[in-house]
């Protein structure tokens, strides 16, 4: 007997949401504990998994990606070996609907009512438009957003969405009724040019790793257990990457094991694409966390030696349909790190990147436990000539490339002189952009933080954050997706590393190694908003 694949109920006030992306294909074998499709309700976007096993068969009409859904709609089946074998009336057919039971697979059962998955957003007022290229366009508006934006008075068809799917959530009225003074922007007609247009694209090519932590700040020779993560330097800038807006695609490779489906499943939710993730090898790297508290400095061990990422070789990659549509290729030094080979496949990625017109960044992330500062000098050095923004923070600038942090040590913190030494430094590498981020302390000890972005037209400093100790794990990894994301979406020098600065801020706020702000949050900490208030 066939089984339903219904939208599940996220939460005991939902009533619809919208519809993401498809995680299977139809015909693809599922089983228990599978993801099958993500959905967005009016907080996250989530994944949804498999309950029961069989054969996916997608129906024809279910809804397009952006399209509203409703709790119960029955999206496709999962079919028998048997039923798959023949050709399934289901498929293109409506199905029946009975109330949603509270998962996501059922046991179809025959009614006398149907209703067929709503493929227009009956909760996104859409306005048609025009988008680049011709095709008609769509602003999509949750339903409580679009109640906010009648309360407060905002013309909501005038704003772009942070959602997902470009969606226009509650957080995007907020903003723009602060932005205006008042509380409220003026309502104008609708014009083609409000539809939004596409996401930009970018790929994060690094390994994914398993983080154990010791838990409490106990000791590693004291653990008895660990809590478990996901992470791997360019993951991290990809999910900071896509929690603001745009669309992040990690290439990596993972054992064909429950640990490799477990890794990307904990990356997925975060809506991050992992399609061109490779299958194979035997193990997936792991690394252990002691995090400390001052003065005893955290620790962290890798066991990365034969995972599946640091047996990938020339050639595997298959880039020329991976890249194709996409606006940026990023990677970072633990990557070249971790194998002989891979700075050939590094070469690889950044010269295909080069001819399908995607700008490339690099993020140094240099690691001592992974190789040494020659090593590292040696490989890296003509791997940023492939390069068109270098990241790193001072020191690894210092370390690695020989950067002469003179004029930061003489000043004792941001300066012109040191802003014009980083203008020579980023000429002599021949590099379009080159940002740094500063880690101090001032006179009483607490921690500071702030970015400088350098150009060819100048330079600029971002303002000068106190960053919280909550985990700086994953700072810099969320100041690189951030830039990355405002240089893809056009930000001036100024507004870019003051959005890239506040999100590596934000990070230390957040357990784990993600970066979770929203993108009104690292606006407001950009304008100087310290959070120290409770949002009602």
């Amino acid at each position: 007997m066939s089984i339903e694949i219904i939208v599940p109920r996220l939460g005991w006030s939902m009533e619809e949401g919208a519809f993401v992306a498809w995680l299977k294909k139809s015909g693809d074998r599922v089983r228990p504990g599978d993801p099958l499709f993500s959905i967005e309700g009016d907080k996250a976007v989530q994944e949804i998994e498999s309950m029961d096993a069989g054969v996916l068969r997608i129906a024809n009409n279910a809804p397009a990606p952006g399209a509203a859904i409703r709790v119960g709609d029955v999206l496709g089946h999962l079919l028998s070996d048997d039923e798959a074998g023949q050709s399934a009336p289901a498929e293109g057919s409506p199905a029946p609907h009975t109330p949603p039971a509270g998962s996501v697979a059922r046991p179809e059962v025959p009614s006398t009512s149907t209703r067929k998955p709503s493929t227009t957003p009956v909760d996104a007022h859409p306005l048609e438009g025009k988008e680049a290229g011709g095709s008609a366009g769509r602003v999509a508006i949750s339903p409580r957003a679009l109640r906010l934006a009648s309360e407060l008075g905002v013309d909501w068809t005038r704003l772009s969405g942070s959602g997902s799917t470009g969606r226009i959530r509650e957080q995007d009225v907020l903003l723009a009724a602060r932005s205006v003074e008042g509380g409220a922007t003026l309502k104008r007609q609708p014009s083609p040019s409000a539809a939004p247009g596409p996401r930009p694209q970018a790929v994060f090519f690094g390994e994914l790793l398993m983080r154990l932590d010791a838990p409490r700040h106990e000791r590693l020779v004291q653990a008895r257990q660990f809590d478990v993560r996901y992470t791997g330097a360019e993951a991290n800038a990809a999910v900071s990457c896509a929690q603001l807006g745009c669309d992040a695609y990690v290439v990596s490779a993972v054992p064909d094991n429950e640990l490799g489906q477990a890794c990307l499943n904990f990356i997925r939710q975060y809506g991050v694409n992992t399609d061109h993730v490779l299958r194979g090898g035997s193990r997936l790297g792991t690394l252990y966390l002691e995090a400390g508290v001052p003065p005893r400095a955290s620790r962290v061990i890798y066991d990365r030696a034969g995972s599946a990422f640091t047996e990938l070789k020339p050639g595997e990659v298959d880039w020329s349909s991976i890249l194709p549509g996409k606006k940026w290729l990023h990677w970072s030094g633990t990557a070249a790190a971790v194998s002989q080979l891979m700075p050939q496949v590094l070469s690889e990625a950044c010269a295909a990147a080069r001819r399908q017109g995607a700008s490339v960044s690099c993020d140094l992330n240099y690691r001592g436990n992974l190789w040494s500062v020659e090593d590292a000098r040696r490989v890296l050095t003509p791997l940023t000539r492939d390069v068109d923004v270098l990241i790193a923070s001072e020191e690894h600038l210092r370390l690695v490339l020989g950067f002469d942090a003179a004029a930061l040590e003489s000043s004792g913190g941001p300066s012109e002189a040191f802003a014009r030494a980083a203008q020579a430094f980023r000429s002599r590498l021949a590099v379009a952009r080159l940002a740094v981020t500063l880690r101090s302390r001032n006179d009483s000890g607490a921690a500071r933080w702030q970015g400088l972005l350098v150009d060819s037209r100048g330079e600029s400093w971002s303002r000068i954050h106190a960053p919280p100790s909550v985990d700086r794990i994953g700072a810099g990894d969320a100041f690189s997706g951030a830039l990355i994301h405002a240089l893809m979406t056009g930000m001036e020098r100024q507004e870019a590393i003051e959005f890239a600065a506040a999100a590596g801020c934000l990070k230390h706020s957040i357990h784990g190694d993600f970066n979770l702000a929203t993108r009104e949050e690292v606006l407001s900490v950009a304008r100087g908003d310290l959070g120290d208030r409770v949002r009602r």
